[in-house]
């Protein structure tokens, strides 16, 4: 019924929609689903853990954290949508030479003010202090040696150091979940390196590959004494090994020390479920603002369901590419027979218009404005009420809650309409274009749609048959081919993990939706009438739908 016609034209098959069959399907569709037009099963409740951003708790979430915390949200909430059950992690290595340096800074540098200062960004300034300390060449090799008994009594555990140094790393994490919270970012779980070293995690796992033969320790020449994979085995299970010409890839040094790769891979172990480790669970937060729990791992609490994921998708940056593979072969010359899946999402460098930034320089601070995820947003906030102000379409008297979800979505929109793997310049005058190509201009799409609905005084019902019979070859009937697409490119969209995808989608449909309440009077037109409002509603609740997919709250007036 879908299909009026099937005919050949210059070598190529078309077949013609059914205008009115098919605006009568979508239509209908959109009505009963409501919030979940556009969901599929394809992940038939298996599942998934998502980790990020995984910041050091050391600083403020900058704004490249802040790129690994969106994307990550998103990906979860897609997969979510796709019909996967869902953990959203958040790794704490308190372990860290960053942590023991930041230790070592709040023992010594009295020099930073806390009056006024979340936590973490007294931490943050108190660690580029640290840093330039150490190269003062007269007291550089004092501070190291200094800072390197901290990081082993650290490790080593159950002391005043590792006490202080999780005490601190808390306090920190705590002040970061609250710039999390103005974002609309949430988790699960926060899982501590300290915690996977006190459970032997990495011993088991170090075990594991050596009853395995997967590993081997050279007794002879640069790696004697080390832990290794022999690259050859990596190739065979791990493209990204293809063109590498070293021989060994060593996950414990012959001081004991592991490598990142290797206590990853240890991790990973407990995350698919491979090893068990005596984990213990307590409440972090209450309450987080979507009203769930904030779970956290530690030394008291009660063991529970976290971890057993058939996929593990890691949101980490592309310089971490390396480390990744080597887990990937880890896993794969581990447990050959089994499904596991680890998908790495690299993403690019973000910087602002003013320039780019480094945490250890302080490349987030500045004379007259701190480049933190906090002071991002309340630099846009107050952009998007100048630009209210300007605007001869905005209300210029919105409310401050009206005027910050503008500017998250700003924010979000930009941040995620860019492929995960390319760098991102943000732009403030880009971001908050009206006119087109940003979240703030689907937002009043959105609100347009709303608009319409309610000078209409339309509510959602079934329309009669004869009422589809005007749809014809209209702009209304390319809304409604863009509307029903809209399950595809959500699925397609979650397979390949991009965010992006939808981003384009949703400004694809924004402006077919100009088009047509510009071309049409909706609200005018007798029988007519009633699909192009049924239209409206379609575009409105497909909007919102995709918005929800990259985290961003839809506004019903602007």
């Amino acid at each position: 019924r879908l299909i009026k016609e099937i005919a050949e034209a210059n070598g190529y098959i078309n077949a013609n929609l059914n205008e009115v069959e098919y605006t009568k399907s979508v239509i209908e569709e959109v009505f009963e689903l409501g919030d979940d037009y556009g969901s599929s099963n394809i992940g038939k409740d298996a599942k998934v853990l998502v980790e990020y951003p995984s910041v050091n708790p050391t600083k403020p979430w900058h704004t490249g954290h802040l790129r690994n915390a969106l994307l990550g949200d998103s990906i979860a909430n897609m997969l979510e949508f796709c019909g996967y059950k869902v953990e959203r992690e958040d790794y704490i290595d308190d372990l860290g030479l960053q942590v023991a340096e930041t230790l070592w800074g709040y023992r010594h540098i009295n020099t930073i003010s806390r009056e006024g200062k979340k936590f973490d960004q007294f931490l943050g300034e108190q660690y580029v202090e640290v840093n330039k300390a150490m190269a003062n060449k007269d007291a550089s090799s004092r501070i190291s040696k200094e800072i390197e008994e901290i990081l082993k009594r650290m490790e080593a555990g159950n002391n005043e150091d590792a006490l202080q140094a999780r005490e601190m790393a808390e306090m920190c994490v705590k002040d970061q979940y609250t710039t999390a919270f103005s974002y609309a970012i949430y988790h699960d779980v926060l899982m501590w390196e300290s915690d996977i070293v006190r459970t032997q995690l990495l011993s088991k796992a170090v075990l594991m590959l050596k009853e395995k033969g997967i590993v081997e320790t050279p007794k002879e020449g640069e790696y004697k004494g080390c832990l290794v994979l022999d690259l050859e085995k990596a190739k065979k299970v791990e493209k990204e090994f293809e063109n590498v010409r070293e021989r060994y890839k060593v996950l414990i040094r012959s001081n004991g020390v592991a490598t990142y790769a290797m206590k990853d891979f240890a991790f990973h172990t407990w995350k698919f479920g491979i090893i068990n480790a005596p984990f213990k669970f307590s409440k972090f937060i209450e309450k987080q603002p979507n009203g769930k729990p904030l779970y956290t791992s530690g030394s008291v609490g009660v063991p529970m369901e976290f971890g057993k994921a058939s996929k593990v998708v890691n949101i980490i940056d592309a310089s971490q590419s390396h480390e990744q593979a080597t887990v990937r072969a880890l896993l794969k010359l581990s447990t050959p027979n089994t499904n596991n899946e680890l998908v790495h999402i690299a993403y690019g460098r973000v910087e602002l218009e003013e320039g780019s930034l480094s945490g250890r320089t302080g490349g987030w601070l500045s004379k007259d404005r701190n480049y933190t995820a906090d002071d991002l947003l309340k630099e846009t906030i107050k952009k998007t009420k100048e630009k209210t102000m300007e605007s001869k379409k905005l209300n210029k008297e919105l409310s401050e809650e009206v005027a910050r979800r503008i500017a998250i979505a700003a924010i979000k929109f930009e941040y995620l309409r860019v492929a995960p793997e390319k760098g991102i310049v943000f732009s403030w005058d880009k971001a908050l274009d009206l006119e087109a190509n940003s979240g703030p201009y689907v937002l009043y799409m959105y609100a347009r749609a709303k608009h319409i609905l309610d000078k209409a005084s339309f509510e959602k019902h079934a329309l009669e048959e004869k009422a589809y019979e005007s749809i014809g070859r209209s702009y209304g009937f390319e809304v409604v081919k863009k509307v029903g697409i809209a399950g595809e490119v959500f699925e397609n969209a979650c397979k390949a993990y991009r965010p992006n995808t939808i981003a384009d989608y949703l400004l694809d449909l924004s402006a077919t939706f100009s088009k047509f309440y510009e071309q049409e009077q909706v609200i005018k037109g007798g029988e007519a009438k009633e699909v192009r409002l049924a239209i409206v509603y379609a575009v409105m609740q497909t909007i919102s739908n995709a918005l929800a997919l990259l985290g961003i709250e839809p506004v019903e007036a602007m």
